[in-house]
């Protein structure tokens, strides 16, 4: 779980740091983020979403190279490899202030519980960037019982505790490095050595400690959606439940997959909305594979219909897209960070704030989402997960908890006091007059 999170020149985030624990230096299971439209809310999640592609430019770079070369001839298919597939210089343009003349900063601190000891352990990673490579890596981490320096690189020093590596193995770390660092991070280094060499020469030569850092940065779901018609993000893979709810295509020993998600989704969608009383899928057989459509039973003005899911309003398919999100982070087995933007774009507030009460109280990881619902400031959700952003005259931005402006009282309503501005982040507009603008 993340326990804070630092960016320097970071999109809309110049000089940025927000405190994700809580009084007793615990991390927030759910940070629910509110803020004016452009505040930063959708660039703070982006953030998770860029530590992720960092760690995996140096497996993405021969398949890059293999598609271009078949693709030399096609610039849109060279714009959608280059999107798909992101180079380290990439990520970089992508996600770099515009204008800035300083480096790109993203620190992120951390707490995982160890699953053999049972207890936490702290860690923090660092990366910064010029304007093409990166120019500085770090990893602090709980090695046996205190964090200490994993590795520290930059122009100036190649620092990697030897006592991560068997001694062979290390001197062929340090020539990965001087092949590939700083186009590549070493975390993307190392994730690419593991999926090129057998796992017993791994297991053999490094300490798991690191790839449980890296498996935890790899497990990340993230939703974004950078406007109407395109979406990114990515979703880890839930055991025994189907990723593309709404349709597609299996393999035929997978068919108890498509089972319990059907039971999932006619639990959830029956229970929320009075008129569908039953969810299922229409298959169809092919071989070994099965082809699958969601449906929902209605009851339409007194009749029994079938209605193909495609038919669905805006709202409907949003929550079905969103559902295997909310699925992982209850996951018992393996706790993971969740991140959303605009949760609640196109479903009814009240639902909303009813899916995330019970959300609260289930979470096994960590969860993150941007909204403008303000029905959830009078749940029963704990205020301490609450953050505004705000910013000042002159553009400077940040992220606090609502609770620093007061604690929770049974006679303070926190909605209220949010829409008259108690608390900041909230449009602030001197009129609009339709009737002058047309004039001009």
């Amino acid at each position: 779980m993340f326990t804070y999170v630092k960016l320097k020149n970071y999109k809309s985030l110049v000089d940025f740091e927000v405190d994700l624990t809580s009084s007793k230096n615990n991390p927030k299971k759910m940070i629910i983020i509110y803020g004016e439209n452009g505040a930063g809310k959708t660039n703070f999640i982006n953030a998770f979403f860029t530590l992720f592609e960092t760690l995996n430019t140096k497996i993405h770079y021969d398949k890059i190279n293999k598609l271009i070369n078949e693709n030399l001839d096609n610039k849109n298919n060279l714009d959608i490899i280059k999107d798909i597939f992101k180079s380290t210089d990439y990520i970089i343009n992508d996600s770099k202030t515009i204008g800035s003349n300083g480096n790109m900063v993203l620190e992120f601190g951390f707490i995982l519980k160890d699953k053999e000891s049972n207890k936490d352990k702290n860690g923090v990673y660092y990366i910064e960037t010029d304007n093409k490579n990166i120019v500085k890596e770090k990893l602090e981490y709980t090695l046996t019982k205190n964090k200490t320096i994993y590795f520290e690189i930059d122009s100036k020093k190649k620092y990697i505790n030897k006592s991560l590596f068997k001694e062979k193995y290390y001197n062929e770390i340090k020539d990965l490095i001087d092949k590939f660092w700083g186009k590549h991070s070493f975390l993307s280094i190392l994730l690419f050595e593991r999926n090129d060499k057998t796992k017993q020469y791994i297991d053999d030569n490094i300490k798991k400690n690191i790839f449980d850092v890296i498996e935890y940065f790899l497990s990340m779901s993230i939703h974004l959606e950078k406007n109407k018609s395109i979406k990114i993000g990515k979703i880890s893979s839930l055991k025994d439940v189907i990723i593309n709810m709404d349709k597609g295509i299996i393999k035929k020993n997978d068919e108890h997959k498509l089972k319990f998600t059907e039971e999932i989704l006619n639990d959830f969608f029956t229970s929320i909305y009075s008129d569908v009383k039953k969810v299922f899928y229409k298959k169809k057989i092919k071989e070994d594979r099965i082809l699958y459509n969601l449906f929902f039973k209605k009851r339409v003005y007194g009749k029994m219909i079938d209605v193909n899911f495609d038919l669905e309003s805006n709202g409907t398919q949003k929550l079905l897209k969103l559902l295997p999100f909310l699925l992982t982070s209850l996951d018992e087995q393996k706790p993971r960070v969740v991140a959303v933007d605009e949760l609640d774009s196109g479903i009814h507030d009240l639902l909303t704030s009813e899916i995330l009460v019970s959300l609260f109280n289930n979470i096994n990881g960590q969860f993150f989402i941007t909204t403008h619902n303000t029905t959830i400031l009078e749940s029963n959700i704990d205020k301490d997960s609450i953050y505004v952003f705000n910013i000042d005259s002159i553009g400077n931005k940040i992220l606090v908890p609502i609770k620093s402006y007061e604690n929770e009282h049974p006679n303070i309503n926190f909605r209220k006091r949010y829409l008259n501005g108690i608390y900041n982040g909230i449009p602030i507009t001197s009129g609009i007059d339709f009737e002058d603008i047309l004039k001009k």
